[in-house]
């Protein structure tokens, strides 16, 4: 539901801007929360696409505020055979939790 508002890329020794980008969190079932994976799409000034694979490898749920739960994930993030390390978070309203598995 969100777009992309800034970031950049290194790639080859050069920073590009980038101009779009899109994510999808992968879970292993439709009641699932926590994701277990994500795949994101980015593209640089030169419209090159540029295609990452994300494995979750640690979560915490947190509950900072009364209405939300956040959940974040620490990801390690594969391009082209390299790797690296990143945060996600996702902020789910309480109310949408409702029927995802949590017993009452």
């Amino acid at each position: 539901q969100f777009t992309l508002a800034h970031g950049y890329a290194l790639l080859k020794g050069k920073v590009r801007g980038l101009t779009a980008g899109r994510m999808r969190a992968v879970r292993p079932s439709a009641k699932q929360v926590f994701p277990s994976a994500y795949e994101a799409i980015l593209t640089d000034i030169s419209g090159e696409e540029h295609r990452m694979a994300g494995v979750v490898t640690a979560q915490q749920p947190w509950a900072c505020y009364s209405c939300s739960m956040p959940v974040l994930s620490l990801v390690r993030w594969t391009h082209e055979g390299r790797e690296g390390f990143g945060q996600s978070q996702e902020n789910w309203p309480l109310d949408m939790l409702t029927g995802r598995g949590f017993r009452p």
